[in-house]
């Protein structure tokens, strides 16, 4: 998870070049002056796939022998990274520090004994979406279905739920609408708190 936003000026900048490095300092690997390198985001996905592939790093709690397949998400705050083309550079830059032992046909790649799909951006507006309506269907499978048919990320995730068969079954997020009612509710009680206590009489 990552809540940083990328700098308004960097959008509006004419040099996509000074954009492309700006994504990178924010969710990539960046090389410094002196050679060394500052690892975010994606880098730090691919290299935790790569000690865990490696043996290096070993979970504690959970089994991952039965593992054959990952699925990388990159969760962000900033919603610029619904807009087209980020999923695909942020997918190209991951795929480039996980240094993969072999590419699939359908873009899958081997790092030891995983095949990891390319890398997945999910807003947290689109965690939220999905917090009730995964009760009528599995993650797992809408991270499958999007990653075969947008194999390239160029479409977002968000845009997939938007337009593919996960359309219909999107809901409200309970939570969200309990504090959005809790927000209202104490609003009405400080702009128009004469109003409260009149329901309060009639309700008696």
């Amino acid at each position: 998870m990552k809540a940083v936003w990328v700098r308004d000026d960097v959008v509006l900048d004419d040099d996509p070049a000074r954009y492309l490095d700006h994504l990178r300092d924010k969710y990539g690997v960046r090389v410094e002056g002196d050679g060394s390198r500052s690892i975010k985001g994606v880098g730090q996905l691919a290299r935790t796939i790569t000690k865990l592939a490696s043996g290096e790093w070993a979970p504690l709690t959970q089994d991952f022998m039965m593992v054959k397949r990952l699925y990388p998400v990159l969760l962000v705050h900033d919603p610029l990274l619904d807009a087209p083309g980020h999923g695909n550079i942020l997918a190209n830059e991951f795929a480039a520090v996980l240094a993969p032992d072999e590419v699939g046909g359908t873009g899958e790649m081997r790092k030891g004994r995983f095949w990891v799909v390319p890398l997945i951006i999910m807003t947290i507006e689109d965690l939220e979406a999905l917090e009730t309506s995964v009760e009528h269907f599995s993650l797992h499978n809408l991270l499958r279905d999007y990653s075969t048919d947008c194999r390239d990320r160029m479409a977002s995730l968000h845009n997939y739920l938007a337009l593919s068969k996960y359309r219909t079954k999107i809901y409200y997020s309970r939570s969200t609408a309990s504090n959005t009612l809790e927000i209202l509710e104490q609003s009405q009680q400080r702009i128009f708190p004469n109003t409260m206590d009149l329901q309060d009489d009639q309700e008696g």
